[in-house]
């Protein structure tokens, strides 16, 4: 399948407009429910390609303003959250690695809503291919310059994850294979297992190492680690494991 790349504008208070202008190339644009008023507010110029969600959010103004491309409407009263369907609809159009904004601030249910379903959609397995959405986060070179003599190229994706929330504080990565990174040394991370288990985890490069370890859902092991080479691998068999980028 087809690497392909859809961003994702969510409602939340939070939104990292440097970090839009800087990724956001022309990529498949997704604005969910009032995640267009982020749009406009700070972007009115561009164009998006699909509005997703039940519209209880939207600013008139935005809808009057914004070329939309395409336009999915929702009942307010529903099974599953505007995000949930945004994701289902962009794996539907052949999209299946997400960044996404606005996912942080506001109510704290929401941020929970937004958490517990980008967990789902990586344990789906929706999203395997090696895409390396971190080279567009931090400018990094191409994946082929990370040397990992022990490791097989074509088994561990550089820098890969399928679905990478930015806030303006902290990224999340959704990872549901083994990831090479290249954050910057005393860059602090946590990792947490976003399933019930993440099986045979190890991790080389940072302060704090783990070797065939397993990780629990309600046993915070990974808290408060630090990059301290300059590539970092993450290795495991099974789970979806999250890992929390601190940008400040």
């Amino acid at each position: 399948m087809e690497n392909k790349t859809a961003i994702l504008v969510l409602n939340g208070k939070e939104f990292d407009s440097r970090s839009f202008k800087e990724i956001y190339k022309d990529q498949f644009l997704i604005a969910v429910d009032g995640g267009i008023n982020h749009i406009f507010n700070n972007f009115p110029e561009t164009r998006i390609n699909l509005h997703i969600g039940d519209m209880d959010s939207c600013d008139t103004k935005a809808l009057e303003n914004l070329t939309i491309e395409k336009t999915i409407k929702f009942p307010v009263e529903k099974d599953y959250s505007d995000y949930d369907l945004a994701l289902e609809e962009a794996h539907i159009l052949g999209y299946n690695n997400f960044i996404v904004f606005g996912a942080f601030g506001g109510r704290r249910d929401h941020f929970i809503s937004n958490y517990e379903t980008s967990i789902y959609f990586a344990s789906k397995g929706l999203n395997k291919q090696s895409k390396n959405l971190f080279s567009i986060l931090h400018k990094s070179k191409s994946s082929t310059d990370i040397d990992t003599p022990e490791i097989k190229e074509e088994t561990i994706p550089c820098c890969f994850s399928p679905i990478i929330l930015i806030g303006k504080n902290e990224n999340m990565y959704f990872l549901n294979t083994s990831t090479k990174f290249k954050f910057k040394p005393e860059t602090k991370l946590s990792l947490f297992a976003g399933t019930e288990k993440v099986k045979h985890l190890s991790i080389k490069g940072f302060k704090y190492k783990l070797m065939d370890s397993e990780l629990s859902r309600n046993h915070p092991l990974g808290l408060s680690n630090r990059a301290v080479d300059e590539k970092q691998l993450i290795e495991f068999t099974k789970g979806v494991l999250v890992v929390i980028e601190n940008k400040k």
